[in-house]
C-alpha cells in the first residue's frame, strides 16, 4: 500500500512490451501507487495495462506530492473505474464510487500532470480520460496543463473525456485545473440510463476550472444527449 516514492527520471527512453493484467486489483499501472513522487521523460509503449479501479498507464493511484511530466503512453488501458491514460486517479478514504477502501491520508491528495501525451486507446466503465480518469473528494488543487490526447476514450458509465474523466464529491474544496489541453480523438459515453457526463476535454467538471482548451473529436453520449458538450459535459 506504500507505493513509491521518489524520483524516476526515464531520460527520455522508451519501455517496450511492458504488459501487465490484473483485473482483480486495485492500484494498477507501471506505479501502482505513488506518493510524494516525480515520474519523468519516460515513453511507455508496445504494451497493455489492464486493471480494476483505479488503473493508470505511468500510475494507478496518485496519493499526494505526485508530479507526471514529459512523458508519453502508447499503452491501451484498459480498468473499471478510475482509468486514465497517464493515471488513473487518487482516492481519499472509501471514494471512487465507493468501489475501492483506501486509508485516510492525513495529507490532502493532489497531484499534477504536466506536458504529457496520450496516443492509447482508454476505456472502463466510469470516469475515463485521456490523461486522468478521477479526481475525488479531498482531491483539490490537482493540474493538467499542456496535455494531449489521440486515443479514443470509451466508457460505459458517467464521467468520460479527453483529458479528464471527472471530479466525484469535490465540492466545497480548492478547484482543480485542466489548462492549454487538446484532445483530438473520439470520446464516447454513457449508456442507456445514464446521465453520462461526456465532454470533449472533461466528462464531469464540478470544482474544475478549464482554460484555453481544444477538442477537435467527436463526442458521443449514449445514454442522453443531455451533459454532453465539446469541452465538457
Amino acid at each position: 500500500n506504500r507505493g513509491f516514492e521518489g524520483t524516476f527520471n526515464g531520460n527520455g527512453y522508451t519501455i517496450y512490451g511492458l504488459y501487465s493484467y490484473h483485473a482483480d486489483y486495485t492500484c494498477v499501472g507501471f506505479f501502482g501507487t505513488v506518493k510524494y513522487g516525480d515520474i519523468k521523460n519516460l515513453t511507455l509503449a508496445e504494451g497493455f495495462i489492464g486493471g480494476g479501479a483505479l488503473t493508470g498507464a505511468f500510475v494507478g493511484r496518485a496519493k499526494v506530492g505526485v508530479d507526471v511530466i514529459n512523458c508519453v503512453n502508447k499503452l491501451n488501458v484498459q480498468g473499471t473505474t478510475g482509468v486514465g491514460g497517464i493515471i488513473g486517479g487518487n482516492a481519499k478514504g472509501t471514494t471512487v464510487g465507493n468501489s475501492v477502501n483506501v486509508e485516510e491520508e492525513g495529507d490532502i491528495p493532489t497531484f499534477t500532470v504536466f506536458n504529457c501525451v496520450n496516443y492509447g486507446k482508454i476505456s472502463g466503465t466510469k470516469w475515463v480520460g485521456g490523461t486522468v480518469g478521477y479526481i475525488t473528494a479531498g482531491a483539490s488543487r490537482a493540474k493538467i496543463e499542456k496535455c494531449v490526447n489521440y486515443g479514443a476514450v470509451n466508457g460505459v458509465g458517467v464521467g468520460v473525456g479527453g483529458i479528464l474523466g471527472g471530479t466525484y464529491n469535490v465540492d466545497g474544496y480548492d478547484h482543480n485545473v485542466v489548462e492549454s489541453c487538446v484532445n483530438y480523438a473520439e470520446i464516447v459515453g454513457g449508456s442507456s440510463g445514464s446521465t453520462g457526463y461526456v465532454g470533449g476535454v472533461v466528462g464531469c467538471a464540478r470544482a474544475t476550472d478549464i482554460y484555453n482548451c481544444v477538442n477537435t473529436g467527436s463526442v458521443k453520449n449514449i445514454g442522453t444527449s443531455n451533459y454532453t458538450g465539446g469541452i465538457t459535459g
